[in-house]
């Protein structure tokens, strides 16, 4: 007779008077005999668990009666669990799957998946439901393969309730999907009309697109066509303005145009002009014009008032470098420091690096230099280069006799005959 492992045999003695009829068995729960420990037709208890077990001809160890299952159920399992047979003459249980899970078979056996992995298949034909309940929960299929009939380009409605029909292909390029009151069809695509008004916006505003398919009116810049002028409103551009002509065939008044950056241009800019001048020249590539009884302005400001500042207009030409061949006219700042006079705070100066400066006139004009703001010219050259003082150019033979700071100097006339020359010997070198 087979046994159970040594370890878990148990030695009994049999009643005094009685000779017992034992079989292999264990004491020891959940243990379960092996097919090699069991002999075909031999029986095998484990007493604690209360199953008795055998040896099938295949040489698999299989319960024969288990006393802890009551009677009308089945041995093992757990709650929720679904009994299946995995084999021949071989129950399984499945666990319970989890929620919304639906249960399925997966080519060796049942399982639990989820609806969205679910797919349907092509429908080979598919007849008309002559009655359709309510579906309290309907899932989306995650992918349809076919829709049984039709043929190429042609598009699935709904002709009624529970009908389903294909529209005809379309045959013609541009043409658009329309109703013909009855079915789909495919016609021409219809003409664009006229809109002679634009709804929304303000008089005088201007319409832009701010999105595809959105028109929105511009409130910071109107157009007033009775006046054919822009209004005293802002222009600005967060971005650059780039390859693009502004043109005004009319006024644009009353408003200021900032630029809070730099304004580029390239070598193909053509001529900047404002106004228009009362003569023409060739070669002019920015010109300003104006009309008023006033003096018009074109201003240059550093506001800066540090030790070094100074605004300047520059010329040069080509030998021009940023240190040489050039004209400086400029002024100081407030705190200008340095040595000289083209160094003082606040001074105007006007000076050439690297070449002569000439001041003068071109014809028979006189140069004429004023200070404080004189009536009379404080230094004057005549065409003939005579030079004049606070007006005066004095007479023929008169010579410039200088009033120190206290005024100009005077021409003076100087007596025909010399003055008689005095020498005086010192005594103490041996005189007369």
């Amino acid at each position: 007779m087979g046994m159970y492992p040594t370890q878990d045999t148990e030695i009994k003695m049999a009643q005094s008077g009685y000779t017992p009829i034992q079989i292999y068995y264990s004491t020891v729960t959940t243990r379960t005999p092996s097919g090699t420990s069991l002999a075909l037709g031999e029986l095998a208890l484990n007493t604690t668990d209360g199953i008795l077990y055998f040896k099938n001809t295949s040489g698999s160890v299989l319960q024969l009666a288990n006393t802890s299952v009551a009677t009308g159920n089945l041995p093992g399992g757990s709650a929720g669990t679904v009994v299946y047979q995995s084999a021949i003459g071989v129950t399984a249980y499945l666990a319970l799957g989890a929620a919304n899970t639906v249960l399925t078979s997966n080519g060796t056996g049942p399982a639990y998946v989820s609806q969205s992995s679910l797919s349907v298949g092509t429908a080979a034909t598919a007849s008309f439901a002559t009655t359709a309940g309510t579906a309290t929960s309907a899932t989306t299929a995650t992918s349809a393969t076919n829709v049984a009939g039709g043929s190429a380009n042609q598009l699935v409605y709904q002709t009624g309730s529970g009908a389903t029909s294909f529209a005809t292909a379309p045959t013609t390029t541009g043409t658009v999907l329309g109703w013909t009151g009855t079915n789909f069809a495919w016609v021409s695509a219809p003409a664009a009309t006229t809109a002679s008004n634009i709804s929304g916006g303000a008089q005088y505003q201007i319409p832009f697109q701010s999105a595809v398919s959105t028109t929105t009116f511009s409130a910071n810049l109107t157009f007033n066509s009775s006046t054919n002028t822009f209004s005293a409103t802002n222009i600005t551009a967060t971005t650059a303005l780039s390859g693009t002509t502004i043109t005004a065939t009319g006024g644009i008044t009353g408003s200021t145009i900032t630029a809070n950056s730099s304004i580029s241009t390239s070598a193909t800019t053509g001529a900047f002009n404002y106004g228009t001048l009362s003569y023409s020249d060739v070669n002019i590539f920015a010109s300003h014009q104006t009309s008023v009884n006033n003096y018009a302005q074109k201003i240059m400001q550093n506001t800066n008032n540090g030790s070094s500042a100074s605004v300047d207009f520059i010329v040069s030409n080509d030998q021009g470098t940023a240190t040489a061949f050039y004209g400086d006219f400029g002024m100081n700042s407030s705190t200008y420091s340095g040595v000289g006079s083209f160094q003082q705070p606040n001074v105007v100066y006007l000076y050439s690096i690297s070449s002569d400066l000439v001041v003068g006139t071109q014809g028979a004009n006189y140069l004429r230099l004023v200070t404080n703001n004189n009536s009379a010219d404080t230094i004057t050259l005549s065409p003939t280069n005579a030079v004049a003082f606070n007006g005066s150019y004095g007479s023929t033979g008169q010579v410039l006799v200088s009033q120190g700071t206290a005024s100009a100097p005077l021409w003076t006339t100087i007596n025909s005959t010399p003055p008689a020359l005095l020498i005086t010997m010192d005594q103490s070198y041996g005189g007369f």
